[in-house]
């Protein structure tokens, strides 16, 4: 590898870790990105290659060969990342719908008829779904399945409403009924999220994730119009005045954030530390499926002042929001 070409991995490396530490949500116990041996030592030796290595250029025999520094962003808050455009090249079997609506029609009708090939044919390759279900006042992780292998088992599925389509994203009510031999027998209902991406001859399916209720679970409540449109002025006026006290005023006290990178936050000051770096301007008209309502969110990075298009999704609860999930597709 050419040493040019070194320095400039490197560097990309630093500038993704300030952007993973500034978009993803940490667990509890994981370091900051500041903290990883990788890290300091790619920036370290970025640092100091990108420095010596054109003095020694300059000094020594080899003068007539022209080196490229690299260039690093050197901002201690959230350094500005550059993202180049790909081309998208299509694995076999892959089959583009020609518009979302017809992606989401087909993803949902091979689900339901358990043809693993159609649905694999509608996602891009090495992609993921993720799934949460909330019960009671519990949210859990339900696990993740790969685009490439996942066999459908035995679920009916549903659409519930019109696909709501912000920037990458697009949602879609649902319901789901798996059948009773499955140990996740029952019937659910929420949203499911799917990172869009548009290939040459219209769309497939990127990365995404579901959000459930089970209807017959304890405590099982539909979140309630007029509580949500409430919620959801009492946010908007917040975020509008940059009061980020005043977005957790509406939430439950162990509420939880989930962005795109599918981390999450167990308490109010991670809560607050992850929303300082951004703003939330809602962008459409809320919809409801279950305990759950979906909104149009553009986002704004108050760093670097670019903004994204995506959907914010809310969990109701006694009047509280208790989960918020964030995804831009970015």
């Amino acid at each position: 590898m050419k040493v040019d070409d070194w320095l400039r991995r490197a560097a990309d490396e630093v500038r993704e870790a300030g952007r993973e530490a500034r978009f993803t949500v940490r667990a509890p116990d994981s370091r900051p990105f500041w903290a990883r041996p990788v890290v300091v030592f790619s920036a370290a030796t970025a640092v100091a290659l990108a420095v010596g290595v054109p003095l020694l250029l300059l000094q020594g025999p080899w003068r007539s060969t022209v080196l490229v520094p690299a260039t690093t962003t050197s901002t201690m808050v959230a350094p500005t990342t550059t993202q180049v455009g790909t081309t998208t090249t299509l694995a076999p079997g892959e089959t583009p719908a020609a518009s979302v609506e017809e992606l989401v029609t087909g993803i949902f009708a091979a689900l339901t008829a358990g043809d693993a090939e159609a649905l694999r044919g509608l996602f891009l390759d090495r992609t993921w779904h993720h799934t949460y279900g909330v019960q009671g006042s519990v949210v859990a992780g339900g696990g993740s399945v790969d685009n490439d292998t996942y066999q459908p088992q035995g679920e009916a599925w549903e659409v519930l409403g019109e696909v709501m389509v912000a920037g990458k994203v697009a949602v879609t009510p649902v319901q789901a009924t798996y059948a009773e031999n499955l140990d996740i027998a029952g019937t659910y209902v929420g949203f499911d999220v799917i990172v869009l991406e548009e290939v040459a001859g219209g769309f497939l399916g990127g990365t995404g994730l579901t959000l459930f209720a089970q209807l017959d679970a304890p405590g099982y409540v539909e979140a309630d119009p007029a509580e949500v449109a409430g919620l959801l002025a009492a946010q908007a006026a917040a975020w509008a005045a940059g009061d980020i006290d005043g977005v957790l005023a509406g939430y439950s006290e162990d509420a939880k954030a989930i962005d795109s990178s599918l981390g999450y936050s167990r308490d109010r000051t991670r809560l607050a530390d992850y929303y300082a770096w951004f703003r939330l301007e809602y962008i459409g008209e809320p919809v409801i499926s279950g305990p759950f309502f979906a909104v149009a969110t553009r986002v704004t990075d108050l760093a670097s002042g670019v903004a994204a298009d995506g959907v914010s999704l809310y969990w109701v609860r006694e009047g509280e929001i208790g989960l918020h999930v964030l995804t831009t597709g970015t």
